[in-house]
């Protein structure tokens, strides 16, 4: 755990990253896996929803919205990512856009009867449309400031060749370095460094990104 404590340094983050590392005897997961999933389809396409499941259960740490889920086994937070997939529940297409996980998060909260609001900004295939860095930057900060960890949709990579195309993962904190903005982000277990400012310019279908705050 303290390799990934040590990267957060200096760096905006949410308040206990260590709530979502899972330690299983002498392995750590950073975050949790797609790859949980039992079925073929969700392990497929359950990318959203285990970033989903994870924001949730980081917010309801200390029991604060009244889920009945854990963090203490892997089994616990599968049952999590399984209850979410009735809410944030992916297409044919997979969980392709923001407005998607938005909707998914809507009807999570009014069954749960929470007042929870998910907070969305996408970014379009089209360069000449897309926000400045410092725009995109501002909205990761918003979300960890209110501590809540900030979901990453990724519709194509560009040159991040450490990242997959069509995938959400999940971002813990945002650090300046080298007069760059890196983003520290759990993606099936690991935790990856990514530059933001080189997404933005090099990916070609854009994606987009969500947080959730709690009302």
């Amino acid at each position: 755990m303290e390799k990934a404590l040590i990267i957060l340094d200096d760096a905006v983050k949410i308040k206990e990253p260590k709530y979502l590392f899972l330690r299983e005897g002498e392995n750590i997961s950073y975050g949790y896996n797609q790859e949980w999933y039992e079925s073929r389809i969700r392990k497929m396409s359950g990318c959203g929803p285990t970033a989903a499941t994870t924001i949730l259960i980081y917010l309801n740490n200390d029991n604060k919205l009244k889920l009945p889920y854990k963090n203490n086994e892997r089994v616990e937070i599968i049952k999590a990512m399984n209850d979410v997939w009735n809410f944030v529940t992916p297409s044919f297409m997979g969980l392709h856009k923001t407005s998607l996980f938005k909707t998914g998060i809507d009807r999570f909260s009014k069954h749960y009867n929470l007042n929870l609001k998910c907070k969305i900004l996408d970014i379009k295939s089209s360069k000449l449309k897309r926000q400045p860095l410092e725009e995109v930057s501002d909205f990761i900060k918003k979300g960890l400031n209110i501590d809540s960890p900030v979901a990453f949709l990724n519709l194509h990579a560009g040159e991040l060749k450490v990242l997959e195309h069509w995938h959400w993962i999940v971002i813990i904190g945002i650090k300046r370095k080298n007069n760059k903005d890196y983003i520290i982000c759990l993606d099936q277990g690991n935790v990856l460094e990514l530059d933001l400012k080189l997404w933005i310019e090099t990916t070609k279908k854009g994606g987009g990104f969500a947080y959730i705050e709690n009302n």
